[in-house]
């Protein structure tokens, strides 16, 4: 990867590893595939714009479900994105920047590309993995970031109900690191216009974790 990297000449980059089977013959069989391939993809780095942070994002509580475990394990990083693409096109559609899915039991898993985080009474709340979400970097490290700088933080199960009802609601990712989420639509509510989190503003647990988030994350790139 470093040498792609050395190629690309970016001051900073965004580097995505795919591995496939390999060329072969068409069929769904494993057999079929060849000799396994690594492809290296590099672009320069676009992190989102300041601004956001401090307006928020609007996200949609989406009427596609996450894939069940039992049917794809979505805990594993693969190139198989329809069931957040089928989620985000439903966010799009009704005006919001991205899509929150629910599993079966109508509990919070994640967003297309992002782990979801509320804020109630000053504790921080994120699913727990079981559920069948990604282990993002980004989340541990937020969670690890926020519990060092004296936050509570719980890894339990919720409902939309609990993101409508917090104080604050942020995700997590490599790209957009912390980032408050100010408004929602509950696409299946009877009143699926947007409505505020809280005050519709980022709150002030929101930025206390993205600031300690940047300080651990510096300090582990210094060494």
């Amino acid at each position: 990867m470093s040498r792609t990297l050395a190629a690309a000449g970016n001051a900073e980059s965004y580097a995505r590893l795919v591995i496939t089977r390999g060329e072969g013959s068409f069929g769904l069989a494993p057999h079929l595939g060849g000799e396994p391939r690594l492809v290296v993809i590099v672009r320069p780095l676009e992190p989102p714009a300041p601004e956001l942070y401090e307006r928020g994002l609007h996200l949609a509580v989406a009427r596609t479900r996450r894939t069940p475990p039992q049917a794809q394990d979505p805990a594993a990083k693969t190139g198989n994105y329809l069931n957040s693409i089928l989620a985000l096109r439903e966010a799009h559609a009704a005006g919001a920047d991205d899509a929150i899915l629910l599993d079966l039991g109508e509990r919070v898993t994640e967003a297309s590309t992002s782990n979801v985080f509320f804020v109630k009474n000053a504790v921080v709340v994120t699913p727990p993995l079981p559920l069948g979400l990604l282990q993002g970097v980004t989340r541990a490290y937020a969670v690890e970031a926020a519990r060092a700088d004296g936050l509570l933080v719980r890894e339990a199960p919720f409902g939309a109900g609990a993101l409508a009802d917090a104080d604050e609601v942020f995700l997590t990712s490599t790209l957009r690191e912390v980032m408050p989420v100010t408004r929602l639509s509950l696409l299946e509510d009877a009143d699926p216009r947007p409505r505020p989190v809280a005050d519709g503003r980022p709150g002030p647990v929101t930025r206390r974790v993205h600031e300690a988030f940047r300080a651990r994350a510096a300090k582990a790139m210094a060494g």
